[in-house]
Formats: structure tokens, C-alpha cells, sequence
């Protein structure tokens, strides 16, 4: 019992000390960006509400369904690598994996991914205004039968200062065909919908959001953990089906670019 308080302890204090190098990390690059982005137009729309709506190209989207298509569904097994925080996620994940979720391994895609995401990345980088990179990426469709279970149940992802989820919907989201439903901070909420392809970008901590599955069929969608960085990478490490974030900026895996 003493030794499960101890480890207790050490857990919050290594939460506290990530949140207080999250934020100034991120105030630094702020400051160090400030005066390469002075002349970028940021985006307006993301300024107001911390959301930013967007869309593939067909190219990338066929690309995208393409390659899902040869992918293996990873075993029901659990995985994080070292230096990412894996408590409450893994949880979740345990209870229903089975009945719920399917992943799929994109180990052997990470060049296609890296391909489709530099197409974007203008636009996520007017949206915050300096450097980002990919703290994480999962591939998951999600049955008609999981309704409030999860992450179809109100949640935040209880990130760090400067982390933000991009979520890309590989079927049209929407009501009927699954989507995701978001609290704005006026109090309103918003339903995610669209042609395949659609994908939004939000700050997934202050933001309130919830999964709303197909009434048939599967939800599949692309997830991404996007943190802040000196210098740009749309590498799109994959940490694992439980890794909820990384500690510190250092504990991210260097890729080359």
C-alpha cells in the first residue's frame, strides 16, 4: 500500500512537471517564431474558436483508403512506447477494444501519410501560428453499437498547453455516417460534417468533444497528436494504441524529415 502511494506521488509530480515544460516550451517557440510568422495570415477562423475545418484532395484520400485497405488490423494487445503517458487512455481502451474499436497498423505507411500531411501543413501552421510536428498517429473504425462508450462520451484529452488533434474522416462525415460533435466556447456545439476526406483540426483540451457513431456501417477515421516544435516534421510517429501524450518534447522519437 505505502509503495502504491509512493508511485502515486511521483506520478503527479511528473504530470505537474510535464505541464509546466509543455507551456514553456511552447512560449519559447512562440517567441522565437513570432517575428518569422509576423507577415503570415492566421487563420481567422481557428483564432476565434480553436477549430479549423479542411479538406483533402481526392488524391490523398484515394491514397489514403488505398493503403488502409492493405493494412493489418493491429492484435488486441496494448502498446506505448517509453516517455509517453498511458494512464487513463489505456484504461478506456481495455474495456471495450473488442467490441468497439478496430485499429489498424500503419507502421509500413508512414511515407504516404508524411506525403499527405505536408499537404496540409500550411494550413495547420497558419492555424497556430509557428512549427509543428506528429506526437502520434492511430487508424481506428468504430462500430454502430458504441454510442456513449469512450471516446463517443463527453471528454476532453487533458493535454498539455499547445497540443492539438487532427482528426481525418476517411467515409463523409456526418449524422448517419458517424462523425464527431464539439463544444465551442460560446457554449454552442458543433457536428463535424462533410464530403471523405473532411478533417478538423481543434484544440481537443479546452474543447469538449464526443464520437458520434454511424447508425450503419463504420466510423474510420485518422487520428494525429499534433505538439509544437522548432523545427517542422509531418513524420507521423506512432507511439502506440494507448500513448496519450508525450511527457516532454524530448521524448517524441526523432525521424528524419
Amino acid at each position: 500500500m505505502e509503495k502504491f502511494k509512493i508511485t502515486e506521488f511521483l506520478e503527479k509530480c511528473r504530470h505537474k512537471i510535464s505541464y509546466i515544460v509543455w507551456r514553456q516550451y511552447r512560449r519559447l517557440i512562440r517567441l522565437t517564431s513570432k517575428n518569422s510568422y509576423m507577415k503570415l495570415n492566421l487563420d481567422s477562423e481557428f483564432r476565434k474558436n480553436e477549430l479549423k475545418i479542411g479538406e483533402l484532395s481526392p488524391a490523398d484520400l484515394n491514397l489514403l483508403r488505398e493503403r488502409i485497405k492493405r493494412s493489418p488490423l493491429l492484435p488486441r494487445t496494448h502498446d506505448c512506447i517509453s516517455g509517453y503517458y498511458n494512464g487513463e487512455h489505456a484504461g478506456t481502451l481495455k474495456k471495450g477494444w473488442a467490441n468497439h474499436f478496430r485499429y489498424f497498423d500503419l507502421k509500413k505507411e508512414t511515407k504516404n501519410i508524411k506525403n499527405v500531411l505536408s499537404n496540409i501543413a500550411p494550413t495547420i501552421r497558419s492555424c497556430l501560428g509557428h512549427p509543428f510536428r506528429i506526437a502520434n498517429m492511430n487508424c481506428w473504425g468504430m462500430i454502430p453499437s458504441s454510442a456513449g462508450f469512450g471516446a463517443n462520451a463527453w471528454h476532453n484529452d487533458g493535454f498539455p498547453a499547445g497540443m492539438y488533434k487532427l482528426l481525418i474522416y476517411l467515409n463523409p462525415p456526418g449524422r448517419e455516417t458517424g462523425t464527431s460533435e464539439v463544444r465551442l466556447p460560446d457554449g454552442s456545439s458543433t457536428i463535424i460534417e462533410g464530403p471523405a476526406g473532411t478533417w478538423v483540426l481543434f484544440n481537443s483540451t479546452t474543447l469538449f468533444h464526443r464520437g458520434l457513431p454511424a447508425s450503419s456501417g463504420e466510423r474510420m477515421v485518422i487520428s494525429f497528436t499534433i505538439v509544437p516544435a522548432f523545427k517542422e516534421s509531418v513524420y507521423p510517429v506512432i507511439a502506440g494504441v494507448d500513448a496519450n501524450f508525450p511527457w516532454f518534447p524530448w521524448s517524441i522519437p526523432n525521424h528524419d524529415n
